[in-house]
């Protein structure tokens, strides 16, 4: 049992970083007006297509001591941060989802994974889809301070999805039914952002992070929203003063918030259920 977890485990993280792979490569191509989904990955410098030994995730990297294979040009570490971090969140995920949708929760590495119920299956990739374009979208807006309509209209799909499967299999839908659930969930996050949007006519938040609340509330129960809200807030914050300090931004510097939105709700979805001791909201 013990040896097959770790099978599995290992298997989500490899996983993970070619999904960060992915990720990289889709959202250059994105910025760029690329076919992203047809074309060819290729040095962002020399843009020489890339050949299936330069496309191995961290491996690559680290082999070619972060430079191109054909220009010699220095690669952007984003990249293994990229396909590191991806990797490590579905690691980390599959470690701690159980957790989340369960009311008895046994140590991941001595409960067999291939005895879950088919709807924790079900629920578990659809959070994974997700945490794959929730990884897109936060690294598109850290580089071009932009989140994709596109992106995030298919991160509100699937988190619809993962609602309903979560409230109708897990969560048992009571008498205000499904909407009676979601509507103050989203109160916390999406309805906030939007008042704050409204009243400040842009100026405060872009119009990209209230639509990002909508997608991200969904995966939310009204107390973790609120949770999400502070925390959120706090990480934009710790990120702000240093480069305030460093006279890098100023007050009326516009910075990307979407990272700090995403990395909130992971945070709480994950491991906000630890909490309950410490914090009645969640």
């Amino acid at each position: 049992m013990l040896v097959e977890n770790i099978i599995f485990y290992l298997f989500i993280f490899i996983l993970g970083t070619v999904m960060g792979s992915f990720v990289g490569a889709m959202t250059w191509r994105m910025h760029e007006g690329k076919d992203w989904v047809n074309g060819r990955s290729e040095c962002e410098r020399c843009h020489h297509k890339l050949g299936a030994i330069d496309l191995i995730p961290i491996v690559s990297y680290l082999l070619l001591k972060g430079k191109c294979r054909y220009c010699g040009k220095k690669i952007s570490a984003t990249a293994l941060r990229l396909e590191t971090g991806t990797g490590l969140a579905f690691l980390v995920s599959a470690l701690l989802f159980p957790s989340m949708v369960a009311e008895k929760w046994v140590s991941p590495l001595t409960s067999s994974v291939l005895t879950a119920k088919p709807w924790t299956i079900a629920v578990f990739l659809v959070w994974l889809f997700a945490l794959v374009i929730m990884m897109a979208l936060y690294t598109y807006d850290k580089r071009w301070h932009i989140l994709p309509d596109g992106l995030v209209w298919t991160l509100l799909g699937a988190s619809v999805v993962y609602s309903l499967i979560y409230c109708l299999e897990i969560k048992s839908i009571g008498r205000t039914g499904w909407v009676g659930q979601i509507v103050p969930a989203l109160a916390p996050l999406f309805g906030i952002y939007l008042i704050v949007f409204v009243l400040s006519q842009g100026k405060w938040i872009g119009f990209g992070d209230v639509k990002l609340c909508l997608a991200l509330g969904f995966f939310l129960t009204w107390r973790q929203g609120l949770l999400v809200l502070f925390l959120a807030n706090l990480l934009g914050s710790l990120s702000a003063v240093p480069k305030l300090r460093k006279h890098q931004v100023k007050m009326n510097t516009q910075i990307a918030f979407g990272p700090c939105l995403i990395l909130a709700t992971y945070i709480v979805a994950l491991i906000g259920w630890t909490l309950r001791g410490l914090f009645v909201l969640v």
